[in-house]
């Protein structure tokens, strides 16, 4: 008679939930699908659990290795490594770092080679793209093709369902300035590129006169 295998749904082995029994690459072991508390799943078999060989996704042998390599003193970016950051809930490690602007934040190691600074590199950025708080980019955005049956493929153009009308505005400053309404496309977006011209073009000449 031969032996009955055990049933290790919702047991717990180390970091690793049994969750329900899987089929194998072999028939002499049982193989069990299994969620680790970091939210990967995996299947492993069932000797390997019992045996305690297995006992997470494999995210406790990166962070074994993560607190081996020692960041201390490396640049990344604007970031100079500090000292390591106590442990995260999900038992990720994380490093206190000062920024060169003289900031400190804390990075996991995994977004240490993502992230360049704390945060100032960003906002210099849309400083630079701002004229008059006004951001550039919006300016020359253009809208490629309609969307959408009410979008008219000219930003700032939109049909008006509730006149049946193309209503045509523009935002400059954080203000809207309503433009109109037309029965034409043409008329409505003949409006709103004028419109561009007067609020537009002087913020953008004034930042190309800065530049040079």
């Amino acid at each position: 008679m031969g032996r009955k295998s055990l049933n290790l749904i919702n047991k717990k082995f180390g970091k690793l939930l049994v969750l329900s029994k899987e089929t194998g690459p072999d028939t002499r072991n049982s193989y069990w699908r299994c969620r680790c508390d970091c939210g990967n799943e995996v299947i492993v078999a069932g000797i390997s659990l019992k045996s305690g060989r297995t006992v997470s996704c494999g995210c406790v042998n990166q962070q074994k290795r993560e607190d081996f390599d020692d960041k201390t003193g490396q640049r990344f970016g604007r970031l100079t490594v500090i000292k390591k950051a106590e442990k995260r809930k999900s038992g990720r490690i994380a490093w206190l770092c000062e920024c060169d602007c003289g900031n400190y934040c804390e990075v996991e190691t995994r977004n240490l080679a993502s992230i360049i600074s704390c945060g100032c590199a960003k906002t210099e950025a849309l400083q630079e793209d701002c004229v008059d708080n006004t951001r550039l980019r919006n300016l020359t955005q253009k809208k490629l093709r309609p969307r959408k049956n009410r979008d008219s493929g000219c930003k700032g153009v939109i049909w008006d369902t509730s006149r049946e009308k193309w209503l045509a505005q523009i935002g400059i400053q954080g203000r809207h300035i309503y433009l109109g309404r037309f029965s034409s496309l043409n008329d409505a977006i003949k409006a709103r590129k004028e419109a561009e011209k007067k609020y537009f073009a002087p913020i953008l000449e004034e930042h190309r006169h800065n530049k040079e």
